[in-house]
């Protein structure tokens, strides 16, 4: 009951929203098949197992931080807006990652967008009418930009992205306007400690959730690499568990030795009588 107390106007009109686009979706699926059919592929078995993973794993963060002054219950509702705008997102973006200096932008990239998500919503927010319309309109600009952007190479699209960036500029700014303006009148009200532990638990949580962001990187390149071994029709099973082997031993979770392994010559990888020197000498080149 103290988390739906809580929640602010912007809270409210976003899982309005929420729950509006959920319901159309299902409605305007010309059969349940085309709707359940992304739920299923989201609950795919592998998937499953990270999330169980993600779970058991944040649960032991969230008891051992139940024990410090930091973790109160209204905490929950910030977890969750953590959870959906960082922990997921980060996990998905998992395969467009390929060395330690991308994983590091991307992981700031997310995390500052959070911190700024989660701030935007939990402080200075409009009446819930007021919400229930810039919600809406802010986040159909924002998808229009997107969409116009993936699309520019077509006559018109540049434009319409540039005039669009425009306006989400200017709506950003006037935004950040209201903000300075309240913080300047309003600042006791940031000082609060449940403001403060509000604002610092996304950050905490950010950075004990890095070692689970290496560690799913880590396996998808490794799932790949023994992809493309298990290709190799020229090696035997047991060659090719060797070289799966040496690669464990060598690459361990650093993305970069990783990416670098991959540019092994078959030709060494069949003949090769000391895989792990090889494999070494790729790594490091």
């Amino acid at each position: 009951m103290e988390i739906i107390n809580s929640l602010s106007n912007r809270e409210i009109a976003i899982l309005f929203w929420m729950v509006i686009i959920l319901a159309v979706l299902i409605y305007i699926s010309k059969s349940s098949k085309a709707f359940f059919g992304v739920v299923k592929a989201f609950f795919d078995r592998k998937l499953v197992y990270c999330y169980i993973i993600i779970g058991a794993y944040l649960f032991l963060v969230i008891k051992i931080l139940n024990k410090t002054i930091f973790w109160e219950a209204y905490l929950f509702k910030d977890f969750a807006i953590w959870f959906v705008g960082f922990a997921m997102v980060s996990f998905f973006s998992i395969n467009k990652i390929n060395t330690n200096s991308e994983l590091v932008k991307r992981f700031l990239k997310i995390f500052s967008a959070t911190i700024i998500i989660d701030f935007s919503i939990n402080f200075f927010t409009f009446n819930l009418g007021w919400e229930l319309i810039i919600i809406p309109v802010v986040s159909f600009i924002a998808i229009l930009q997107y969409f116009a952007e993936i699309n520019k190479e077509k006559p018109g699209y540049e434009k319409v992205s540039s005039f669009l960036k425009w306006v989400l500029t200017i709506i950003g700014f006037s935004l950040l306007g209201y903000v300075i303006h309240k913080l300047y009148h309003n600042y006791n009200e940031i000082l609060k400690i449940n403001n403060i532990k509000s604002f610092l638990i996304p950050v905490i949580l950010s950075v004990l959730y890095f070692p689970i962001i290496l560690l799913f990187a880590s396996v998808t390149k490794y799932e790949n690499i023994f992809q493309e071994i298990n290709r190799y029709r020229f090696l035997s099973k047991k060659r090719k568990l060797k070289i799966k082997l040496t690669v464990i031993i060598f690459g361990k979770l650093n993305l970069d030795k990783l990416d670098r392994i991959r540019n092994w010559d078959k030709k060494e990888l069949k003949d090769s009588s000391n895989t792990f020197k090889y494999l070494k000498s790729v790594g490091r080149k």
